[in-house]
């Protein structure tokens, strides 16, 4: 097999990067090869664009026996970052499940919690480049600079669709070239759009997008990274209800993208961690306290840790906003802060960037916690933690579908002190 070699394929399963995976035979050895935009049991026809050692890439040409479970997928579908919009919903979750099954193994797997919303994201951002009458204003394409327009997507909500709709008529009719970028966070409690730029300078300019969003009832605020915001000001924070607790997150604060799927995780989590009035909790990488608040109030003392101080600060807010006053939150990295920790918690809840948590490993271990949840969204690198956390057994292993028509998955897995 050699770059631009056509072959067929029969796809077998899908990796945890999206992409279909067939095996090509030479003699007694095989390719592992990975098309894109394939299902498993269909056999296609594709080109070989990369090979490394037993390994190739290719791209789908034409497919000779289709999977029932394809689907056409609509403009507003095709977009970068939705890998899985070939695929009907019901398969997509089978699929899933069986990734996390495949990287997981030994472990029982429970069925993926379906999303019950197509329009679930309340936060996007998106790219502009505006050169003479030539505009593009989206998404950056996959593992490239280059810009595909979006004028409506269909995994937004619709307030953050018609800002993008805005946006785009004011752009167009500008009489400069532009080369920025915009995120827009919707604010759940009254369905306003928050935008905040990065690569304005013209002064004159961030005058006028000023005066065009302030006139609009869409938008509730316009952030120009760069410029002094000076904390917790109402104006440029936004609201969600999570399990009856109301939490804030300033512009800068992270915060999931599906409120309904962050719900029914929080609700799992409360029921799992089984909190008691004489315990303590540790919420490690925090955020703004979107685990802590809502479950914290159940225990006599709680203690937060996240490096974004943004994050802290709204943490601390929430924490006061719903009369959680046992609670302590901390603006530090998690593996400083627990190098020197001596003392014990109950229970712990951690839910770490992608690359997990192997720094803290060690030190989780030694914190005596009764239970852990752990809340990841890579299987890679919870698979590897979860070998370190020797002094723990797996209880429950729970996947969530945090993110629809595409190839991520949101594992939440319950850890019980041996």
């Amino acid at each position: 097999m050699k770059v631009d070699d056509i072959i067929t394929l029969k796809i077998e399963f899908l990796s945890l990067d999206g992409n279909g995976v067939g095996k090509h035979y030479e003699g007694k050895k095989f390719y592992s090869v990975f098309v894109a935009g394939t299902i498993p049991e269909e056999t296609v026809r594709c080109r070989i664009l990369a090979i490394k050692k037993l390994t190739g890439q290719a791209e789908l040409i034409g497919i000779l026996e289709a999977s029932k479970s394809r689907k056409e997928a609509e403009k507003d579908e095709k977009l970068p970052g939705f890998d899985l919009v070939h695929i009907q919903y019901d398969k997509q979750l089978e699929l899933k499940q069986k990734m996390v099954e495949n990287v997981l193994r030994g472990l029982e797997v429970e069925n993926v919690v379906a999303s019950e919303t197509k329009a679930y994201r309340d936060r996007t951002k998106l790219r502009l480049k505006k050169a003479g009458k030539k505009m593009n204003f989206g998404y950056l394409k996959n593992r490239s600079h280059d810009i595909v327009d979006v004028e409506t997507c269909a995994f937004l909500n619709e307030g953050l669709n018609e800002a993008i709709r805005l946006l785009r008529d004011f752009f167009s009719k500008a009489d400069k070239d532009l080369e920025l970028s915009v995120e827009l966070k919707l604010n759940h409690s009254n369905n306003k759009v928050i935008c905040i730029f990065e690569g304005v300078s013209d002064k004159d300019f961030v005058e006028k997008m000023r005066e065009f969003l302030d006139g609009n009832e869409l938008f509730q605020n316009i952030v120009f990274l760069g410029e002094k915001v000076n904390g917790l000001n109402n104006e440029f924070v936004a609201e969600y209800v999570n399990n009856g607790t109301l939490l804030q997150s300033s512009f800068s604060s992270f915060t999931q993208v599906n409120i309904e799927i962050n719900e029914k995780i929080t609700a799992f989590i409360k029921q799992h961690i089984q909190p008691k009035k004489t315990e303590s909790l540790l919420d490690l990488y925090c955020g703004i306290g979107n685990f802590s608040i809502p479950v914290g109030k159940f225990f006599a003392e709680v203690q937060g840790i996240d490096e974004s101080e943004s994050s802290i600060e709204d943490a601390k807010q929430n924490a006061k906003t719903n009369n959680v006053k046992n609670s302590n939150f901390s603006a530090d990295s998690v593996e400083n802060r627990l190098k020197d920790m001596k003392r014990k918690f109950d229970k712990i809840i951690m839910d770490p960037p992608r690359a997990g948590c192997e720094n803290i490993v060690k030190q989780i271990n030694k914190l005596g916690a009764k239970t852990i949840i752990y809340a990841s969204c890579n299987p890679r690198t919870l698979v590897r933690d979860l070998k370190e956390l020797k002094n723990y057994n797996v209880e429950t292993v729970q996947p969530f579908d945090m993110f629809p028509y595409t190839r991520h998955i949101e594992v939440v897995v319950v850890l019980s002190k041996i």
